[in-house]
């Protein structure tokens, strides 16, 4: 065929362009936060927190009126499969007084609850963590001079359009609260007593925000310490007593199942994946 010329894909039956459409993936990206050149955290990627997003590009919608139609049905279930995805994020336990830090991921998330209980005209205490405005070490944080601001809000503002979505979807088929799920990093030769401070300290900031979802806590089983069944009763039991007293609309605890190798390599880093 003369490379010069466009391909003719209108000229192919109409099952296999739906085939390409079905075959466009779906982009996962892995965004890294707070990096620490710290060898002790080498084995995490020397970040204190990532975000994993999903999204897909739409463009092929524009190229034609007969395109859009053809395809609007499979693009708009894609989009429904990114919505209603948890929102991804991994902790390096090594460093979790990082991430509610003003600029990390729960300081978003409490600005941006609080922007919207502003906008709903509520009280501001249904926002239980707004931050101090300041930076560990006394240093006043603007958001104006931190390179990542816009990413993390708008990373932050993403996460919680698909929880509304899920939210909605939950009400109409009686399921579960929308989730967020945590991958959890720590260094191999960490202690259980180390492993377990980090825990509680993450389940205290976690879980003061509001807004009837829960965190499914999974650590990666390859970036983990080992541990024992009566070690994994522990972390259990310290996260549950956290979270007693605890009900309603507050952010609940779930424990999951371990994130796998290829789980990791695959849907938690930066990758791409087909929606069959």
């Amino acid at each position: 065929m003369d490379s010069q010329r466009p391909f003719p894909f209108m000229r192919l039956p109409i099952e296999l362009r739906l085939m390409v459409y079905e075959r466009l993936p779906i982009q996962i990206h892995r965004h890294d936060f707070e990096r620490l050149n710290n060898p002790r955290n080498a084995s995490s990627g020397s970040y204190s927190y990532a975000i994993v997003s999903n999204s897909i590009n739409l463009s092929i919608l524009a190229t034609s009126k007969q395109i859009n139609a053809e395809a609007m049905a499979i693009m708009r279930a894609k989009m429904n499969h990114i919505l209603n995805a948890p929102p991804r994020m991994m902790v390096d336990l090594s460093s979790t007084s990082k991430i509610h830090k003003c600029g990390g991921p729960l300081w978003h998330i409490s600005h941006y609850l609080a922007k919207r209980a502003v906008a709903a005209r509520k009280h501001l205490g249904s926002v239980p963590y707004v931050g101090t405005g300041m930076r560990a070490g006394g240093l006043r944080y603007t958001p104006g001079n931190d390179p990542q601001y816009l990413v993390m809000a708008r990373l932050v503002e993403t996460w919680f359009r698909g929880l509304d979505h899920q939210r909605k979807s939950a009400s109409h088929v009686g399921s579960a609260s929308p989730a967020i799920e945590l991958a959890l990093i720590a260094p191999q030769d960490w202690s259980q007593e180390a492993v377990n401070h980090a825990l509680r300290q993450l389940a205290y900031v976690l879980f003061a925000e509001h807004g009837a979802f829960h965190f499914q806590l999974r650590c990666v089983g390859h970036l983990y310490p080992e541990r024992t069944q009566d070690m994994r009763r522990q972390e259990r039991a310290l996260v549950d007593k956290v979270m007693w007293g605890r009900g309603g609309d507050a952010v609940r605890a779930v424990p999951g199942a371990a994130v796998e190798h290829e789980e990791y390599e695959a849907e938690w880093s930066e990758n791409s994946f087909l929606l069959l």
